[in-house]
């Protein structure tokens, strides 16, 4: 799939300033290996032969598609909810602050919550997330993310599951955007402007 984007001109332009992709810096056949590996761990930190009731609190729109490959890697009586919470409105490049735009309906009392991402940058969403979720009295709150962004200043939150490290870069695909683009893109990708 990653050849036809490469083979494709039309394909690695959007509109505006005409950003493109760039290094690929982790594959789709890595990025597959990854999430089932990271399922497996998740599993063993959740299932100890006692009955629990999971809940994924999903931040959407970036961790959809990494989200559907996790959870169909976990044989588990899983619950899942959503989140659409923004922090890099549009087409920005640089954090505007973390406002929830939808809320979770599920309810997460006395629960062990798994709130899944697509990137812990500063870590204030995912800490945002995680102290709301534990006031409304989860049993326990752990974070995944499929990338952690390596940045010279410490962060809020360190990610209980973590997929990749990735370079201080702003970087698309599986699931993540620039302006709601490239989010289909099957690939980990360095965006060019």
């Amino acid at each position: 799939m990653a050849d036809r984007w490469d083979q494709n001109p039309v394909a690695l332009k959007t509109v505006g300033d005409n950003p493109r992709l760039g290094q690929v810096l982790i594959s789709q056949t890595q990025i597959a290996e990854r999430v089932k590996d990271l399922a497996g761990e998740i599993i063993r930190s959740y299932h100890q032969g006692e009955s629990f009731d999971l809940v994924i609190v999903a931040i959407m729109t970036g961790s959809l598609i990494f989200l559907a490959d996790l959870v169909r890697a976990m044989p588990l009586p899983i619950r899942i909810a959503i989140m659409m919470v923004s922090n890099y409105p549009g087409a920005s490049m640089e954090s505007k602050g973390v406002k929830i735009n939808y809320d979770v309906k599920e309810e997460i009392s006395g629960k062990h919550v798994l709130v899944v991402d697509d990137i812990l940058d500063t870590g204030q969403t995912l800490f945002t997330v995680a102290a709301l979720l534990r006031e409304r009295g989860a049993k326990s709150v752990r974070t995944c993310v499929l990338l952690d962004k390596l940045l010279p200043e410490p962060k809020c939150i360190a990610a209980d599951f973590v997929g990749f490290q990735v370079p201080n870069k702003f970087v698309v695909g599986y699931g993540l955007d620039y302006d709601n683009l490239f989010r289909n893109y099957p690939a980990i990708a360095v965006l060019e402007v």
